[in-house]
């Protein structure tokens, strides 16, 4: 082997090793896990993040003009296991967390998916109804996403109002109001590439 193809595939082998330790973490310690054990779309997300994140700043070191996130083969390398739960749910978080953590890089903003994450777990505590939230989160990221694109586009600063839940489960609303101030932050981010959206409330998410 070339000493170029040993670099490559030592470089390869840190980043899975990476990814690995990195899983065990997520639902291990840290103050996210809960929210991670409860909804397999944040867990994906935060995953998505870290790897959209690393190859986006590759890409800003490199000199690349920035590129579609989706051409990029760890984009579909997203180390589901199956006690994560939801296979599909964590795919959909998984690319959506590459996507927002790639154009947070190749912006030059903070790393800021933990730190937001956490924040979305204040609070939370594990229980049985594991869908209905992840349903909400899920939903939530999205309205969250579309809202928050929207305001980047045409206001100067971030003014996340989360919509009312009526009618739908505790488990649902808790997940949705959770799933939204993220969706928010990086929708509003990706538009007005302004400095960090500030701190949102979740404290009234059940």
């Amino acid at each position: 082997m070339t000493p170029g193809g040993r670099l490559a595939l030592a470089i390869w082998l840190t980043l899975c090793t990476t990814i690995l330790v990195a899983q065990e973490r997520h639902l291990g310690n840290d103050s996210a896990s809960t929210l991670f054990t409860e909804s397999p779309f944040a867990h994906g997300y935060m995953h998505g993040y870290e790897a959209g994140f690393h190859f986006g700043d590759l890409d800003l070191q490199l000199g690349r003009e920035p590129r579609d996130p989706a051409v990029i083969a760890e984009f579909k390398r997203d180390g589901f296991q199956n006690y994560f739960g939801s296979k599909s749910s964590y795919k959909f978080g998984y690319h959506d967390g590459f996507r927002a953590g790639y154009s947070d890089a190749t912006h030059e903003l903070p790393f800021r998916a933990i730190v937001n994450l956490r924040q979305a777990a204040e609070g939370l505590t594990v229980k049985s109804l594991v869908r209905p939230f992840d349903d909400g989160f899920r939903d939530g990221y999205s309205h969250g996403r579309r809202k928050g694109g929207e305001d980047g586009r045409v206001a100067p600063q971030a003014n996340p109002i989360n919509p009312p839940c009526l009618g739908l489960p505790d488990e649902y609303c808790s997940g949705f109001a959770r799933g939204f101030t993220i969706g928010y932050r990086d929708g509003f981010n990706n538009q007005s590439r302004r400095q960090p959206t500030r701190n949102v409330e979740v404290s009234s998410a059940k």
